[in-house]
């Protein structure tokens, strides 16, 4: 049962790894793109820079522009926080129950 339990973990952990991976690219662009249109080229260059404290930043932006908190970029960055909570519990459960050989 441990070995099935492992191989699954396995697999799910190497397909939230590729959810990860595209996720992160799409947040962190959506969030250049956001600082392009709202404040130009100097704001996008800055949000690419610095990829976390940038992307708060435009959350926070939007939502005092807006006055809805969950934006499109508000969402993707949630989810993004949700598959890499997931990532840790795979690879937790993943070497729990890794076979001792």
């Amino acid at each position: 049962m441990l070995r099935i339990v492992h191989g699954l973990s396995v697999s799910l952990l190497s397909i939230s790894m590729l959810v990860r991976l595209v996720l992160g690219i799409l947040v962190h662009f959506g969030a250049v793109y956001c600082a392009w249109e709202l404040s130009g080229g100097l704001a996008a260059v800055l949000t690419f820079l610095f990829p976390v404290i940038g992307e708060i930043y435009w959350i926070y932006q939007i939502w005092q522009l807006t006055g809805h908190f969950w934006s499109i970029l508000a969402i993707g960055c949630a989810l993004y926080i949700g598959v890499w909570l997931l990532f840790s519990l795979l690879a937790g459960i993943a070497a729990g129950t890794a076979p001792s050989r």
